[in-house]
């Protein structure tokens, strides 16, 4: 898989490709995406799947880290002006990210093999398997 993809995929879901550079004793992420540019729509989506509780998250924490000291609309039209994104508004946040990334399998192999995709990961939930 070309570089530009291989990068995408490890920065938009990075709790599922963190061993993305590990050493070769511990994963065989070491060597990238072993299959062909095409495989990259299905592999962005799967791994959408297995991540969609962590990037819902994370996309959280961004935009509240992003308006700390600035005010927040909390859904309830009376307050939503008189609310302001405080530390601890931005730790909640980062907390929740940051289980949310324990939860995601960790990818140990993507490869190509007899015209098929393999994509082997760790630590699973039944409804990940599923």
């Amino acid at each position: 898989m070309n570089i530009r993809y291989d990068r995408y995929l490890v920065k938009k879901y990075a709790p599922l490709y963190q061993n993305r550079n590990a050493d070769m004793r511990t994963t065989a992420m070491c060597w990238g995406f072993e299959c062909g540019d095409g495989w990259f729509n299905l592999i962005n989506t799967l791994s959408a799947h297995l991540c969609r509780e962590w990037v819902d998250a994370k996309e959280d924490y961004d935009a509240i880290k992003d308006r700390a000291g600035m005010r927040k609309c909390d859904g309830n039209e009376d307050r939503a002006w008189n609310t302001i994104v405080t530390k601890e508004d931005i730790a909640t946040a980062k907390v929740k990210m940051d289980n949310e990334a324990e939860k995601v399998p960790v990818a140990i192999q993507v490869k190509e093999k007899f015209g098929g995709l393999r994509f082997y990961v760790g630590r699973t939930t039944n409804e990940q398997d599923g």
